[in-house]
């Protein structure tokens, strides 16, 4: 079956696929007695944390600096969920795929939309925050969807990629903590790419991740429509994730369950 006939046999099956989702969604806070609202809190403690140190400790002179952070720790929170829980998922669900109930690729899919419904909750109840803040951004508000789905295709491509390397590499889900750590220090949260001398910023512009945190902040903290380029590029490196993601994660479909 090609890809297109793939996608096509996959809309009619939709309904699983966001049955799988809930069903991760729910399990991901099951037991836990603030349940979802872990959405809203883990990004307001770890901006609070970095707006003690470098407000503090380094003196960045941004008005309202855990809000600055904040734009940014949001979609970054919502990658490393993402990622975490792919890389695991075939594994972990191991049985299901042989079963042959499913189509393989809902299982990254279905964790990367999962993540997508935490984080729209999270960003639901943050985004007042944001408005009382700077009351005009509700005028850019209109573009934040399309921020959104190119950040989502760009996530559920890597989902897919990560989570057929971690089938045939068994160390890899330790290897992308360590990767984390690195992507997340040359990724502009607590810093915007101006703060960088011209002959660095390169390293940060290499970085995918780039392009949707500043069109984040520049909705949510700014008030203001991303520079096209910026838009332009977010949007190719979405296209790209996704398809080449899918058709690798398709293409090895048979040594994955001949894996698992």
């Amino acid at each position: 079956m090609n890809i297109k006939k793939r996608i096509i046999s996959n809309f009619y099956k939709k309904d699983i696929l966001l049955d799988m989702s809930f069903r991760q969604m729910r399990l991901k806070y099951a037991g836990a007695k603030l349940g979802l609202w872990w959405a809203v809190i883990s990004p307001f403690i770890l901006a609070l944390s970095i707006n003690f140190v470098f407000r503090h400790a380094f003196k960045i002179n941004i008005d309202n600096f855990a809000f600055f952070v904040l734009s940014g720790i949001i979609p970054w929170i919502y990658i490393t969920n993402t990622l975490s829980e792919s890389t695991s998922v075939l594994i972990n669900d191991a049985s299901l795929v042989r079963q042959g109930s499913i189509p393989i690729e809902f299982l990254p899919f279905s964790t990367a939309l999962a993540n997508l419904l935490i984080f729209l909750i999270g960003m639901l109840f943050l985004l007042p925050f944001f408005i009382i803040i700077k009351y005009n951004i509700v005028f850019m508000l209109w573009f934040l969807p399309f921020v959104i789905l190119m950040h989502f295709m760009f996530l559920t491509g890597l989902a897919l990629f990560v989570s057929f390397i971690n089938v045939f590499v068994r160390d890899f889900s330790h290897l992308l903590n360590s990767i984390f750590m690195v992507w997340f220090w040359v990724t502009p949260v607590f810093y915007s790419l101006e703060m960088i001398p011209s002959s660095y910023r390169w390293v940060c512009l290499l970085n995918p991740v780039t392009y949707y945190v500043i069109m984040y902040r520049d909705i949510l903290f700014y008030g203001q429509l991303p520079d096209l380029n910026i838009i332009l590029a977010g949007l190719f490196i979405a296209m790209v994730s996704l398809l080449s993601g899918y058709s690798t994660f398709i293409k090895n479909e048979f040594s994955i369950l001949k894996r698992l």
